[in-house]
């Protein structure tokens, strides 16, 4: 993108991105329960720590993530409903 957006062209802007956001939580969710489920014995962790350790860890970040990204499409929504009621003043010829 070139320039600056105007209100309309943000608020569509904004709107596509809630849209890709609000699809963020499923996608959050089958992966910590592929981790949730996948085989400890098939994995290892090259710094010569336990896998389940950074399973979990990778567990818990990425339901934290779902957590902010619940928040930040909470946001999105708000900026958005904002936004639609803005029009943009067009000059008489």
């Amino acid at each position: 993108m070139h320039g600056h957006l105007d209100g309309p062209q943000t608020y569509s802007a904004v709107g596509n991105l809630a849209e890709l956001v609000g699809r963020l939580p499923q996608v959050l969710d089958y992966l910590a329960r592929s981790l949730r489920r996948a085989e400890l014995a098939r994995h290892y962790d090259d710094r010569g720590h336990d896998p389940a350790d950074a399973l979990d860890h990778a567990d818990a970040d990425l339901v934290d993530a779902r957590r902010e990204a619940d928040a930040l499409l909470d946001h999105l929504n708000a900026a958005h409903k904002h936004l639609g009621h803005l029009g943009r003043r067009l000059s008489e010829d």
